[in-house]
Formats: structure tokens, sequence, C-alpha cells
């Protein structure tokens, strides 16, 4: 039983690195996680280094000073344009 369950597992697994890799192909890693669009004016964090659209930015941070990503303190002073 254990056996077939890693045979399972091991079958997903190959089947999300594969839906991955299209994403990559089609360009999907220039996507804002937080608007979930191709990046308008892509900005960058200098305290965790996560990018996201300067207007999902300016807006998360309008709310609370966390980076939407991983939660680390961030202020707009802390954002940087990424040139892509």
């Amino acid at each position: 039983m254990c056996k077939d369950s890693n045979l399972t597992t091991l079958e997903a697994l190959k089947c999300r690195i594969r839906d991955l890799e299209k994403q990559l192909s089609r360009g999907d890693r220039y996507k804002c996680l937080i608007c979930m669009d191709c990046y308008t004016i892509p900005l960058t964090s200098i305290q965790c280094w996560h990018v996201h659209c300067e207007e999902c930015w300016l807006r998360t941070l309008g709310a609370k000073k966390l980076c939407p990503q991983c939660n680390t303190i961030t202020s707009p002073g802390d954002l940087r344009r990424v040139y892509l």
C-alpha cells in the first residue's frame, strides 16, 4: 500500500513539474502575485526582493507595512524599479 501511495505522489509531482515548465515557457514568471496580471511597472523591495506591480505594492503598503508574499516589514522607501 505504501508503494502505491509513493507512486501516486511521484506522478502528481511529475505532473506539477510539467505544469510549471509550461508556465515558464509562456512567460508566466512575469506575473504579479497580487493582481495576477503581467507586471505593469514592476518594483522590488530591497528588504525581501519580491517583485510586484507598483500599484499593487503601494496599495498593499498603504494598508500594512508588510510584503504580501512573505510578511517582511517593508515601506514605500524600500521599493526599487525593476527593468525586465
